[in-house]
């Protein structure tokens, strides 16, 4: 009888450990809570082994075969955007509604990513569910025993024993992009190079590994892995839709193209974040992967045109112009904090014109770079949006637990009484 082996999409899941010194909520001592990457739609890894063949005078063959450094892990993912929420779960300062000031646009996307290491280097664990049951089940409520666990029953998904894991250990960001094309939903890419990958049969009882960079072997640590349960009622979704992004631009001076998008048809824009390794004759793996600067970027907007660009072409090009992008998402989000992209100090590139005699519009493709400014924080992408969050309702005598608690009002179809909401923020 032939045996039938696939692996499906609903088993399986992507999950970020908790930075070191970490202690967002959910939280629980000697343990690592994971993150999941909501709304992954593909995931792609690779492994080379770098080699050397030597030879020599008097001989046909190589005199040796063999390894010349660790292997190099390579992996990518894409998720369907929905708000900042990946991004605020993976560290990239990501402004939402719950910081502290309320200042939205204040962010320079990916600060400290230069100069925080737990910032910088991460920990992924690719999950798959050996029974090809679904890995997000909803199998759990929102609210404090979850929010803050007593012990590891209040939050561990029980049925992760039957989880097969692979951890990508010491990832580092090496590309991040987000595209949107006309009828559909914003994507983000991301790519990391790791230093190693171990696979685990069950994603129960185990405890977190570092590698020696010096020996390059793994080290186990006290504190163990835990993957939570899926949990019901989260609000926040905030899906980017081509329908709702206005862009608009703006300059330093007043010379120069003052670009209009009325009808956009696709947009793009991504980051390189380029490392260099430092290396030591007594360390089997790069003592550090610093950022090279600048950190640069890249954005496109194309649309249909239906007016005529006002300013001088020539006047971009020969002065030093800074142009301003806003990139808006302006729709009906309800209780949901809008996204927005802000894109200071960018530069004209070039534009590109198509005009196909079975289209009703000339079609431009206006391309630009920029630079991420870690140090004055004023170059470069700022970001704000939504973040996945939770309520739990209550009457006045609820529990306070050092959450911040919300008037409400009175609730349709209750007469008088006064309800609060419990905000979980989930990072």
């Amino acid at each position: 009888m032939p045996i039938r082996s696939r692996t499906l999409y609903n088993v399986q899941g992507l999950f970020v450990v908790p930075f070191s010194g970490n202690s967002k909520k959910p939280y629980l001592d000697n343990y690592k809570i994971l993150r999941p990457i909501i709304n992954l739609q593909n995931i792609d890894y690779s492994i080379r082994q770098p080699s050397i063949n030597l030879i020599s005078f008097g001989n046909k063959k190589s005199v040796f075969r063999g390894s010349s450094a660790p292997p190099e892990v390579t992996f990518q993912f894409t998720y369907l955007s929905d708000g900042l929420t990946n991004e605020r779960r993976l560290d990239f300062n990501a402004y939402t509604f719950s910081d502290s000031p309320n200042v939205s646009m204040q962010n320079n996307a990916f600060t400290d990513l230069d100069a925080s290491t737990f910032k910088d280097k991460k920990d992924f664990y690719l999950i798959v569910n050996k029974s090809e049951e679904d890995i997000y089940k909803k199998n759990s409520v929102l609210n404090d025993e979850f929010y803050y666990p007593s012990g590891i029953n209040n939050i561990i998904d029980e049925k992760s024993i039957n989880y097969g894991l692979l951890h990508f250990q010491n990832a580092y960001l090496s590309r991040y992009n987000f595209s949107l094309s006309p009828t559909s939903i914003g994507v983000v890419s991301q790519e990391y190079s790791a230093e190693n990958i171990t696979f685990y049969s069950s994603g129960s009882g185990i405890n977190y590994t570092q590698l020696n960079l010096k020996s390059g072997t793994t080290e186990i640590q006290p504190d163990k892995i835990i993957v939570p349960r899926s949990v019901s009622g989260l609000s926040g979704k905030s899906f980017l839709f081509s329908k709702d992004a206005i862009v608009s631009f703006s300059k330093n001076i007043n010379s120069g193209i003052l670009f209009e998008t009325d009808m956009i048809t696709s947009l793009n824009f991504g980051l390189e974040f380029e490392r260099e390794q430092s290396a030591s004759i007594n360390y089997r793996l790069p003592i550090s992967r610093n950022l090279k600067y600048p950190i640069r970027g890249n954005f496109n907007v194309s649309f249909n045109v239906t007016g005529e660009f006002t300013g001088s072409f020539f006047d971009t090009l020969s002065q030093n112009i800074d142009y301003n992008i806003l990139v808006n998402f302006n729709s009906n989000l309800g209780n949901n904090y809008k996204t927005q992209f802000l894109f200071s100090g960018c530069r004209f590139n070039n534009i590109n014109y198509n005009n196909n005699i079975k289209d009703n519009f000339k079609n431009a493709t206006l391309n630009f770079d920029f630079e991420q400014d870690f140090g004055n924080n004023f170059r470069g992408l700022f970001w704000s949006g939504n973040s996945e969050w939770g309520t739990d309702q209550g009457n006045v005598e609820g529990s306070e637990q050092g959450v911040t608690y919300q008037l409400l009002g009175t609730e349709s179809g209750i007469d008088h009484d006064l309800y609060w909401v419990n905000t979980y923020i989930l990072d």
